[in-house]
C-alpha cells in the first residue's frame, strides 16, 4: 500500500511539474572512446580465461606496444527537471578491444609465439542523473553519475584457442564535464568519466573492466518555452 502511495506521488509531482514548464523530455545521442585504468579480467571458469597484462608478454612479440581500448555510441533519453537536473536511460554499444593469451591452469598447452587480437562488443542498459551546476549560462558545468547493465559477446579469440561467451554484469559511471548551449533547445558536451564493473555472483564467465574516457554529445530539449 504504501509502494502504490509513492508511486500516485511521484505520478503527481511530474505531472504538476510538467504543466509548470518545469520538466522537459530530451534526447541525447553521443560517441565515448576510453582506455583501461587496469588490465581487464577475462575469465570462463575458475581455471580458464583470457591473460591481458601485457607483462607477461615477451618484448619482442607483435602486440606488446597495443593500447587497450574501447568505442562505442550511445541514445540517452529521459526527463530534464528545472532545466539543471536530468534523470535518463537508453541504450549504449561499446566494443572494447583487448591483446591476450589464452590461460589454462589445467592445460599442458603450447602458447603461440604473439598474443590474440580480442574483440567484445556490449550492450548497455543506464540508469542515470546529472547536475548541471549554474543556471542560464552559455558554459555550464555538471556532474553525473550513471548506474548499467551490460551484456557483452566476444566475437573473436584468434587461433586455436577462439570462444564465444556472453558476459553479464553490473557497472557504475561517474562524470564531470560542461555542457555549451547552443540555444535555447540544443546544446553540446564533453565529458571525462571513469567506470568500473562489478558482479553481485561469481557466475562464469566474467569480464571486469576499470575504464577511463571522455564523452562527447548532443542534447535536444523537448517541451521548452
Amino acid at each position: 500500500m504504501k509502494k502504490i502511495i509513492l508511486v500516485i506521488i511521484l505520478i503527481s509531482t511530474i505531472t504538476q511539474l510538467w504543466s509548470q514548464k518545469k520538466v522537459q523530455f530530451f534526447l541525447s545521442p553521443s560517441f565515448t572512446i576510453g582506455a583501461n585504468r587496469s588490465p581487464a579480467s577475462v575469465e570462463f571458469s575458475q581455471y580458464t580465461g583470457w591473460v591481458t597484462e601485457s607483462k607477461y608478454f615477451n618484448v619482442f612479440e607483435i602486440g606488446k606496444n597495443f593500447v587497450p581500448h574501447q568505442i562505442g555510441g550511445k541514445l540517452d533519453v529521459g526527463f530534464a527537471i528545472q532545466q539543471r537536473f536530468l534523470v535518463f536511460t537508453g541504450l549504449a554499444y561499446t566494443v572494447r578491444k583487448e591483446s591476450v593469451y589464452f590461460r589454462c591452469d589445467v592445460c599442458d598447452l603450447t602458447l603461440p609465439d604473439k598474443p590474440s587480437r580480442l574483440i567484445t562488443e556490449f550492450w548497455e542498459i543506464p540508469l542515470g542523473v546529472k547536475f548541471l551546476l549554474l543556471k542560464e549560462t552559455k558554459f555550464n558545468p555538471f556532474i553525473g553519475s550513471t548506474l548499467f547493465y551490460t551484456i557483452g559477446k566476444q566475437n573473436f579469440g584468434g587461433g586455436l584457442f577462439r570462444r564465444d561467451a556472453a558476459f553479464q554484469s553490473l557497472g557504475y559511471r561517474f562524470s564531470t564535464g560542461v555542457s555549451i548551449g547552443l540555444s535555447q533547445t540544443f546544446s553540446i558536451y564533453l565529458s571525462a568519466q571513469i567506470q568500473n564493473s562489478f558482479h553481485p555472483d561469481t557466475s562464469y564467465p566474467i569480464y571486469r573492466f576499470q575504464e577511463m574516457g571522455l564523452e562527447m554529445g548532443l542534447v535536444k530539449i523537448f517541451g521548452r518555452p
